[in-house]
């Protein structure tokens, strides 16, 4: 387990027994602590299922496990409630991506006109309680 709460020590202590024990199978750890330094070559699945407004800590999370070294396919699982301010942060993170995929010029005005929704305005409302 990988958190921020944790001293550097245990911290490293729980990265080397993910990397180099085969009988450990599961590193679990949040997205902030897992932005930066970590390279988990030796997995290729990350599962989100709690996640921060912040699209930097999210991108750099996932990058973790994909690295020059990799040898397997990546896959990320994000775990959403239906109905939740999961919605709503999924969405949010959505319109950040485009907007900085944009900024770079990684895609183009019409493609991100295309793709962009700033439907997590609606879904927090209904979330606080509907169109009162």
């Amino acid at each position: 387990m990988v958190h921020g709460g944790l001293p550097i020590e245990s911290r490293e202590k729980s990265i080397q027994m993910f990397m180099n024990d085969s009988n450990i199978r599961i590193l679990i750890a949040t997205p902030g602590s897992a932005k930066e330094g970590l390279t988990l070559t030796v997995a290729n699945h990350a599962i989100f299922y709690d996640r921060s407004l912040s699209l930097d800590d999210y991108l750099q999370s996932q990058d973790r496990i994909h690295r020059i070294s990799q040898e397997k396919k990546c896959y990320i699982y994000i775990i959403n409630i239906k109905d939740s301010i999961d919605e709503w942060i999924e969405s949010l993170l959505w319109v950040k991506e485009l907007a900085a995929k944009l900024t770079q010029g990684d895609i183009s005005i019409d493609e991100y006109r295309r793709n962009v929704s700033y439907g997590f305005a609606d879904i927090i409302g209904e979330i606080l309680g509907g169109e009162e």
